[in-house]
């Protein structure tokens, strides 16, 4: 927590596959923080070297983002 009362609140989820993203803010309350950068490292402090790094999506409080499933490319090797 900032000291600072109008701090943004953020949501932080990490990417565990292509299908599946993990709430990673505690007790699904916004963390605050002055930008989202300092909001991963704030999410993430005191976890595990490997659920501290990956791709994050961080949302505002008043922020929508829809989380689509992600199209896997098809290389050139199936068709050989």
């Amino acid at each position: 927590m900032t000291d600072d009362a109008n701090a943004p609140g953020y949501f932080v989820l990490r990417q565990e596959d292509n299908e599946t993203w993990k709430l990673i803010t505690q007790l699904m309350e916004p963390v605050e923080a002055a930008n989202r950068e300092e909001a991963i490292v704030k999410a993430t402090e005191g976890l595990d070297a490997k659920e501290q790094n990956g791709a994050f999506l961080v949302l505002s409080e008043n922020e929508y983002a829809p989380i689509n499933r992600t199209v896997q490319p098809t290389t050139i090797d199936k068709f050989q």
